[in-house]
């Protein structure tokens, strides 16, 4: 079995398709051999026996002595190749002989009485005992050299088939697995740094041609995430650089003093810098967690009012600092169904959006409707909105729509959110107008049933 299996498909195919055709011919020559044989066996002898019958038919006995009409023989009353003898013992044992057909002499020569006596055993030969004569019958002499023939011209034509089926099945599985061969190489030519490669040249509409199709449509994808994974450790190198570069200018800057108050204002600047890494780096882990499908997922039944109302204590501070009234209009006996912890981030992540880029004396709204299957949750301010060009990528790692703005967030925030949305099966979009303020809209369903991957 293990030496089977090193054999290519192509190979195995072969040989499988070679060695049936030949167990069929092993089986259809000689079938058809006999049935032919048989055939022609059964013909000969009623020829013969017909031929005898109407010989017979011809004879008559005259004082002791048997005689032939040979004016009632006519051609058609022997068959074609068929010998006839006619002969009687007379009162002293002597061997007359009435009538011989034509050609008889070569079947009474050596070689016509070797083949005679070989198809006597055959019983293509035989004497036929009447009351007034004997008569011996001889078969056709060309039909055991037609036989022999026939036999070599089966096997010839078996070998000739057998050869064509090996060449055929060659062609045949080459070109069915060519599609195949095509898509193994194309595997080994895709690579991270050129992940452009597709098959092509494949029209057809069967199997191995949607294996093409899906083959590809898995290179679109597998593209797609290695221009993502490039795109996130550029993003990453970015985004660390800066910090790296303020802590250490500021310990330098530490080091070069014995100044206390510009000690002391390098080192908080380090402490914040720190925390603002330590704070992407947890982000990271929650997104990477997220992707390898490694996120805790555990739906629970809770009130999504008491949620929301919560917002208020976690941001108690910047809501005091900027002035900002938050209003909670979801209803009190709404309950949702989803993972309690993740939602919490959510809110907290869209909530703290809306207060960082909320104006002063702004509004910040709650909302939710039940619409049975789906529940829809918005949150929405009236700061400063996002502009046209940039509210199609807010939700990209590391985006930030305002490069102006203060370095406090890393642009993971809403990356985060559309991942919790995606795993909780729903739906997230914003809309937004400059100086307007921004909406987000989230749908997910009633009933948590399954869990979808974020492919962002």
């Amino acid at each position: 079995m293990k030496k089977w299996k090193q054999f290519t498909i192509k190979t195995r195919i072969m040989i499988f398709y070679s060695l049936l055709s030949a167990l069929l011919l092993a089986i259809l020559i000689p079938t058809i051999y006999m049935i032919v044989v048989n055939t022609l066996e059964q013909t000969l002898l009623a020829d013969m026996q017909t031929s005898a019958e109407n010989i017979y038919s011809c004879l008559y006995e005259e004082d002791g002595m048997i005689y032939i009409n040979e004016d009632e023989i006519s051609p058609d009353m022997i068959g074609s190749g068929i010998y006839i003898e006619v002969s009687f013992q007379d009162e002293v044992d002597l061997i007359c002989i009435v009538y011989q057909s034509n050609d008889f002499d070569w079947a009474l020569s050596e070689a016509g009485m070797d083949r005679a006596k070989e198809w006597e055993e055959r019983n293509y030969g035989y004497l036929i005992e009447t009351q007034t004569a004997n008569i011996y019958v001889l078969g056709n002499v060309y039909y055991n050299s037609f036989v022999e023939d026939m036999f070599w011209i089966l096997a010839l034509m078996g070998a000739v088939f057998l050869v064509i089926s090996i060449l055929g099945s060659r062609l045949i599985v080459s070109r069915a697995l060519w599609p195949v061969k095509m898509i193994t190489k194309t595997a080994a030519e895709v690579s991270v740094s050129d992940p452009s490669r597709r098959i092509e040249g494949i029209e057809s509409g069967d199997e191995v041609g949607e294996l093409a199709d899906t083959f590809n449509i898995m290179l679109d994808s597998l593209e797609e995430a290695f221009q993502r994974e490039r795109r996130f450790t550029s993003d990453v190198s970015h985004e660390l650089r800066t910090p790296l570069t303020v802590i250490g200018t500021c310990a330098d800057d530490a080091l070069s003093t014995d100044d206390q108050e510009i000690i002391s204002d390098n080192l908080n600047t380090i402490k914040k810098e720190n925390a603002r890494m330590a704070k992407m780096i947890s982000q990271l882990l929650f997104l990477s967690r997220g992707y390898e499908g490694r996120l805790r997922f555990e739906p629970e039944k809770f009130i999504l009012f008491e949620l929301a109302q919560s917002m208020e204590d976690v941001f108690a501070a910047n809501i005091r600092a900027k002035k900002i009234s938050i209003h909670n209009n979801i209803p009190e006996n709404l309950i949702i169904k989803a993972d309690q912890s993740l939602f919490t981030q959510l809110f907290i992540n869209l909530t703290d959006n809306a207060v960082k880029y909320g104006r002063e004396g702004g509004n910040i709204y709650f909302e939710a409707f039940d619409r049975k299957e789906i529940i829809r949750i918005i949150i929405r301010d009236d700061g400063a909105g996002i502009s046209e060009e940039n509210i199609d990528h807010i939700f990209e790692r590391f985006y930030r729509a305002d490069k102006a703005r203060d370095r406090s967030g890393q642009g993971l925030g809403l990356s985060i959110v559309k991942q919790i949305v995606d795993l909780h099966s729903g739906e997230i979009f914003a809309i937004s107008k400059e100086g307007e303020g921004t909406t987000f809209c989230i749908e997910i369903p009633a009933d948590i049933q399954g869990v979808k991957n974020s492919k962002n």
